[in-house]
């Protein structure tokens, strides 16, 4: 049975936070200093890419999915939400962020799989 929409989005989010190190300590129930989040720790780091419409899509992060795959829905930011290989791609409003923060999430085989990026349009 497939996650609900309003779930992938809640999952997507909490894997960019994770992997930024947005999320609060205190809202997951974690001590102080403790990742609230065992996935944030095996989280990849996959560089910058240039987007589709000339902006550029930074510090993209992958939690349980290559970096390949990572780079090819991350280039595909436009500012807005997208879809693209199965991921639904929804920017927060985060003020304190420049530009705009992406979560990105789809389940395949029954795991959760994440992308999160900073999107800086051109």
């Amino acid at each position: 049975m497939q996650p609900s929409s309003s779930r992938r989005h809640v999952t997507a989010l909490c894997v960019a936070a994770a992997v930024f190190g947005l999320c609060l300590p205190g809202l997951a129930g974690a001590e102080p200093g403790a990742s609230s989040s065992p996935d944030a720790r095996a989280s990849l780091k996959c560089g910058t890419v240039k987007t589709r419409n000339g902006g550029r899509a930074e510090f993209v992060n992958t939690v349980k999915a290559t970096c390949r795959i990572g780079r090819r829905v991350a280039r595909r930011a436009n500012g807005r939400r997208y879809g693209f290989l199965g991921f639904d791609c929804k920017p927060t409003k985060k003020r304190d962020v420049p530009g705009k923060l992406y979560g990105c999430g789809r389940f395949k085989n029954g795991q959760g799989q994440g992308i999160g990026f900073i999107y800086r349009a051109p």
